[in-house]
């Protein structure tokens, strides 16, 4: 996940490019982390953080 700006968009259809376009970006970056697997899953204040090496 990234979180992104939204205060400058004019609809809810918007967002949801924005949102598209991050998953797009993010989405091929994240398998080739696992397929490599330079991750590592670390616990931090009871919640779950993925980590790139």
């Amino acid at each position: 996940q990234e979180a992104f700006e939204i205060a400058e968009a004019k609809s809810i259809l918007e967002i949801e490019q924005m949102g598209l376009k991050l998953e797009h970006r993010l989405y091929p970056e994240t398998l080739s982390w696992i397929l490599k697997e330079k991750f590592e899953i670390k616990m931090r204040e009871g919640r779950t953080c993925v980590c790139k090496d």
